[in-house]
């Protein structure tokens, strides 16, 4: 079954959650990231419409909300992060929601499953200078979630409900066979206790408080669990534009307009530095086949993207990639949805792609 990501800034929801909703129609994706929600029961409207869950929100600018909502059938969210992209510079408050999860039957052969890392960020609006600081802060703290998405975290604030990773882990590797359905008991016995008592019950002191020997064969130190992360995923509005998108024409004639709006120049450094730093793809140059108006919103630009790291794109063919423009003003932005099939046994699915350290360098941070 094909994997299906999707993005969409929903414009504070003006126009109500129930038209994007129609908008969006029957084919929901697996993953959809949602930018500028405005009220958080328009949130779960638009997910109730959809037979979508809202996995996890993070904060933005002037009340507004990043989302991901994600399928409830093959969707199991193992944890939820959100983190901050503060930078001096800015006044606006930017934020990226991410989820760690396993795909069921998508992107895979039958049977299989997906371990991927989903993020969606909504860049500053104004400044290439407040944006290219955002993305050192989210570089830092992806390349920290994507290498251990279980792990503590500086700067990454986790938003899992208590227990419930612990569990799906449990089950993860009770369907793998690296533990008994017995041993898995145990666990869901021992997180429905916690969670009753509050925190484990700390254990009394004895009366003779004197030191013994310890006679014991010392324990053996079992080995790091090691999550699986079979790629990850950055999708949202960036409010930046990639150079190769425009002819030097176009791009005179974006320049023109942005100085009449006052808006600063445009700027293609963003984009430059999230293929060459943080080693993300743009589904849109790999995919077998696009559709729809380049322009992704208002100005005649595309800002909104979805990208994936070499690793996933190896194992799966974006086999479309689609900006579906609202028809009847639901929001000022186009979707952009992308769907990837597992990759033919014969080889890697995009082998021409590119994921090359810079001179110097010791290679991918989050490849």
């Amino acid at each position: 079954m094909p994997l299906s990501l999707a993005t969409l800034n929903v414009f504070q929801f003006n126009n109500g959650a129930v038209p994007i909703a129609k908008f969006i129609g029957p084919d929901v994706p697996h993953i959809l990231a949602v930018q500028e929600s405005d009220k958080r029961d328009k949130l779960h409207e638009l997910a109730g419409a959809l037979g979508m869950d809202v996995a996890c929100t993070a904060p933005a600018d002037f009340g507004l909300t990043n989302a991901l909502l994600v399928d409830k059938n093959s969707v199991h969210v193992l944890r939820t992060f959100s983190i901050d992209l503060n930078v001096p510079s800015s006044e606006e408050l930017r934020t990226v929601a991410a989820l760690y999860c396993q795909i069921s039957d998508a992107g895979t052969s039958p049977g299989a499953a997906l371990y991927l890392v989903i993020a969606t960020a909504h860049l500053d609006a104004y400044l290439e200078a407040n944006r290219l600081a955002q993305l050192r802060i989210l570089e830092g703290a992806m390349a920290r979630i994507v290498a251990d998405p279980m792990g503590n975290h500086k700067g990454a604030r986790d938003e899992t409900a208590p227990g419930k990773d612990a569990l799906q882990l449990a089950q993860w590797a009770m369907e793998r066979g690296s533990l008994s359905q017995e041993g898995y008991e145990k666990v869901k016995d021992r997180v429905a206790a916690g969670q009753r008592r509050g925190s484990p019950t700390k254990k009394r002191a004895t009366a003779n408080t004197s030191p013994r020997p310890d006679t014991r064969c010392p324990k053996k130190t079992k080995p790091a669990v090691r999550h699986p992360v079979d790629g990850w995923v950055l999708m949202g509005d960036f409010n930046a534009l990639t150079k190769e998108d425009y002819t030097e024409e176009q791009r005179e004639g974006i320049r023109n307009m942005r100085e009449k709006a006052c808006v600063s120049k445009p700027a293609y450094e963003v984009m430059r530095r999230l293929r060459d730093d943080l080693h993300l793809i743009d589904a849109k140059s790999v995919a077998d086949r696009f559709s729809g108006d380049l322009a992704t919103c208002p100005y005649s630009v595309r800002v909104d993207y979805i990208m994936a790291n070499k690793p996933l794109l190896d194992r799966c063919r974006v086999t479309s990639l689609t900006h579906k423009r609202p028809e009847h003003q639901e929001t000022d932005h186009s979707m952009v949805c992308a769907i990837m099939d597992a990759a033919s046994q014969g080889g890697p699915a995009h082998a021409a792609v590119g994921d090359h350290p810079r001179e110097g360098s010791e290679g991918p941070v989050l490849s």
